[in-house]
C-alpha cells in the first residue's frame, strides 16, 4: 500500500486489539465489498488539503472518515455493536485507538504526529439493509 494517510489509519486499526476483537481483519479502504461480513471497519480519505508556501506546497494534515458497521440480525442491537466498536476504534484519547496516537506504521514509513477527532455521528437504515453507522471524522497530522 503507498503510504498516504488513510492506509496509515487502516494500519493502525490493524493494530488495535480492540477493534480486530470486534472485526478480525475486516477494515477496509475506500469502498466495502459487495456482500461483506458485518460488524465491519470503512476508511475513506475525505480531504487533503495543500498549503502553499514560496517553496511549493506542503501536505501536513488530511481528513479521514472512519464507519463503524453493524447490522441488525435477530438477537443482537446494531446500536450496541456499533457504539463498541467506534469506541475501540476512537480509544481513551491516549493513542490506544486512533485519538491522540502517533508514530509510524508501513514501509518506507509513514509518520504520523497526531490524530484527532473532528466529529461524530450516526445513522440507521431501517430498509432493506437494516445498517448502523456510525461515523468518525479524524485530523491525520503527519510530516
Amino acid at each position: 500500500m503507498t503510504p498516504c494517510p488513510e492506509g496509515a489509519v487502516v494500519q493502525r486499526l490493524l493494530e488495535v486489539a480492540a477493534v480486530t476483537a470486534i472485526v478480525g481483519s475486516r477494515i477496509y479502504l475506500d469502498r466495502l465489498p459487495q456482500a461483506p461480513t458485518y460488524p465491519a471497519v470503512l476508511v475513506q480519505l475525505v480531504h487533503e488539503p495543500s498549503d502553499q508556501h514560496l517553496r511549493g506546497g506542503a501536505r501536513m494534515r488530511a481528513r479521514v472518515q472512519v464507519d463503524a458497521y453493524a447490522q441488525e440480525k435477530s438477537g443482537t442491537n446494531p446500536y450496541d455493536v456499533a457504539v463498541r466498536l467506534a469506541d475501540a476504534i476512537h480509544g481513551d484519547g491516549g493513542g490506544s485507538g486512533l485519538e491522540g496516537w502517533f508514530g509510524s506504521v508501513g514501509t518506507p514509513p509513514f509518520v504520523v504526529r497526531a490524530v484527532l477527532r473532528i466529529e461524530r455521528t450516526r445513522e440507521y437504515d431501517p430498509e432493506e439493509l437494516q445498517l448502523l453507522r456510525q461515523r468518525q471524522d479524524y485530523w491525520i497530522h503527519f510530516s
